[in-house]
């Protein structure tokens, strides 16, 4: 029945990035909520979206995003005069301007009713038995932008029987005995996760292992067994360096059914990556792997906190287990940072950007490393997970601590070239 998906990615140029980042705790009263009803009718997935928004600054409109190629939507809610698609400055993707007939007051609740559905056959471009409906593909209503936070309930109806569901590890999945399924996240994040595969399996490689694989039936043993070395191995040193003071204990490894050819990029959410059995290598898995850490810093804002602090560890793993790899990929990511433009100015949407905050800003750290030394680096890392160093101004100062004045105007000069 699901053969042949074909969703739509409008912006897949930042789902690396975007798909790492899952954000800390807030009170749940003052975030938005999201209750959604969500209907597998044949090859049309139908929602029915409540949105639950607390007015922030005065205004007579809001904006949404939600993606553009969904059928037959409508928008309801009290004083929602009209809405229409708005393209908004430095951001690549279309919003929905919904217009209010009255100005809604900062502080003042409201709900906003969407309905719509989406073709899995037309919209779903993984050509493969697999869904997958998260912040990259926007196939729910978000408020304003993509750092917007919001608790969310979902009510699932029709989902096949041979399709596995998969959700954020801190979400709250019940299914009653019609099979229907309720999700409840009670923590605010940016994004409804919802992956479903057919034919899943749990793997492990042997009974004690703390790392549990998602994967189709039809994935030979052979290559989770390969797989799972290289999570080990990756996972092992980086808790015993600088992931000691909040190791990993437990990990999920979600295989999609789909080729690295047909969907180019992977994630992670906390400690569950989301890739392919073609990502089969140190370098691939370690990157998404060390986002366990690298993960708070604002990824619009100072997006080089998160990546390229995942690239260096992904380095440090390549040097350890495969040399080789890592001179090239080094090779490779030190040519193309000679023009990008400056780590410390690079935002998510700026021009040229993705060469600065996930490729030059690794290569600076790793001459960071040759300044200092690997023992000194390997303490600034651990500083920066116990203190929860997420931005840029409190990494130099932690590093004028650990070292001198000197030190830290070298490489905050760095930053800035």
């Amino acid at each position: 029945m699901f053969k042949g998906l074909n969703f739509f990615c409008s912006i897949t140029s930042i789902c690396t990035l975007i798909g790492v980042f899952v954000f800390g705790i807030a009170k749940a009263q003052n975030c938005d909520h999201l209750k959604m009803d969500i209907r597998f009718d044949e090859n049309i997935l139908k929602m029915e979206a409540l949105y639950h928004h607390k007015i922030g600054d005065s205004s007579d409109s809001l904006f949404f995003i939600l993606n553009p190629d969904v059928d037959s939507l409508k928008i309801q809610g009290v004083n929602l005069n009209n809405f229409l698609i708005h393209e908004k400055q430095n951001r690549p993707f279309p919003y929905l301007k919904l217009n209010f007939n009255r100005v809604l007051i900062k502080g003042e609740i409201i709900d906003l009713h969407f309905s719509y559905q989406i073709d899995l056959v037309k919209q779903n471009h993984l050509n493969s038995d697999w869904i997958e409906l998260n912040l990259d593909k926007f196939w729910f209503p978000n408020h304003n932008d993509i750092d917007n936070k919001f608790t969310y309930e979902l009510n699932i109806a029709g989902l096949p029987s041979d399709f596995t569901l998969i959700s954020h590890i801190d979400a709250d999945i019940k299914i009653d005995n019609s099979n229907k399924i309720l999700i409840q996240k009670r923590s605010p994040d940016i994004e409804v996760l919802i992956l479903a595969g057919k034919d899943m399996r749990n793997w492990k490689a042997d009974s004690s292992s703390q790392i549990t694989f998602i994967a189709s039936k039809h994935t030979p043993d052979s290559l989770l067994h390969s797989m799972h070395e290289k999570v080990f191995q990756s996972i092992k040193f980086m808790n015993e360096s600088f992931g000691k003071s909040n190791p990993i204990k437990e990990f999920k490894v979600v295989l999609r059914n789909t080729t690295k050819k047909e969907i180019g990029f992977q994630f992670a959410r906390k400690n569950m990556i989301i890739t392919a059995s073609d990502f089969n290598s140190y370098g691939n898995l370690s990157h998404e792997i060390a986002h366990f850490w690298w993960f708070d810093a604002d990824f619009i804002k100072e997006p080089w906190m998160n990546e390229s602090f995942a690239n260096y560890s992904m380095f440090l793993v390549l040097e350890q287990y495969d040399p080789s790899t890592f001179t090239e990929i080094f090779n490779k990511y030190k040519e193309l940072s000679f023009d990008a433009p400056a780590v410390d100015q690079a935002t998510l949407f700026s021009d040229d950007a993705y060469n600065s905050y996930y490729i030059k800003g690794s290569i600076l750290l790793k001459r960071l490393e040759l300044i200092i030394g690997k023992s000194k680096m390997n303490e600034l890392l651990e500083l920066r997970i116990t203190k929860r160093i997420n931005n840029t101004e409190k990494l130099l100062n932690e590093l004028e601590i650990l070292t001198d004045l000197t030190t830290r105007n070298l490489f905050k000069r760095m930053l800035l070239e």
